[in-house]
């Protein structure tokens, strides 16, 4: 959880990634793999239909994100249905 709440930043500036100190070129190699792992487990926890939503996507903030979004309501919904399974088995 800790790793997709952090936002990955790709960086396509070539002489930018050649400017970073070697502590800061590792840190961001770091994260890089960090952002791979945490991406390919969210890809692999989610169902079909789920998973063609995010599979363009390139960081696991973003995937995580929609995930929230796609789940938003599931709560209340789930809820609902206990509901009313309860009270069928109270009905019997």
């Amino acid at each position: 959880m800790e790793y997709v709440q952090f936002s990955f930043s790709k960086s396509k500036d070539e002489a930018k990634e050649q400017a970073l100190t070697n502590a800061e070129s590792e840190e961001w190699k770091k994260d890089k793999k960090n952002n791979a792992q945490m991406l390919k487990l969210i890809k692999q926890g989610v169902d079909q239909e789920v998973f063609q939503k995010i599979m363009i996507m390139s960081l696991a903030n973003e995937a995580w994100d929609t995930l929230a979004t796609s789940y938003k309501g599931m709560a209340k919904i789930n809820i609902v249905k206990f509901h009313n399974t309860r009270r069928d088995f109270e009905s019997l």
